[in-house]
């Protein structure tokens, strides 16, 4: 019997719910972006002006352990630990605030709070893809939320 499985419940660890899988892949995809801010904030830090090498130092140390913490996290729901639904539902939370917030703030500057009408080419249309983007993390925030806090999903995770 394989260690992450146990009698009654899932047998293979493969036989996991395909939301739980997608779930996985989802983690690593947000640990990786997690993981090339942390490198591209670095870098900025080394080659950037004076007056911004200190901020970028600090938020390539946030990438890093946002990035260490998603790839924790990705184990331990992988595993199906309590703890790691747990740390799962803290990460979905962030999401989902910092997705609304960057939508809203999209949606603000799109529909004509902060761009001029007179410019041939608008920031706001450059950022479209900016708030799709944002969307898409809300989406994800506020369904694994919901996901995560059914009683069913919750049964899966014991140890």
């Amino acid at each position: 019997m394989h260690q992450n499985s146990r009698p009654g419940t899932l047998g293979k660890p493969m036989n996991r719910p395909p939301a739980i899988r997608v779930t996985l892949v989802l983690l690593a995809l947000l640990g990786l972006l997690e993981a090339l801010a942390a490198i591209f904030f670095a870098l900025l830090a080394l080659i950037g002006a004076p007056t911004t090498k200190i901020a970028s130092f600090e938020a390539a140390l946030a990438c890093a352990v946002l990035a260490v913490w998603s790839f924790v996290t990705l184990v331990r729901v992988a595993r199906l630990r309590r703890w790691g639904r747990t740390s799962l539902l803290i990460l979905a939370t962030g999401l989902a605030l910092v997705g609304t917030y960057g939508t809203c703030f999209d949606i603000y500057v799109i529909a004509g709070g902060i761009v001029h009408r007179d410019q041939p080419f608008s920031i706001g249309q450059g950022l479209i893809p900016l708030g799709l983007f944002y969307l898409a993390l809300a989406a994800t925030g506020i369904g694994w939320l919901v996901y995560f806090s059914r009683p069913a999903t919750r049964a899966l995770f014991t140890r």
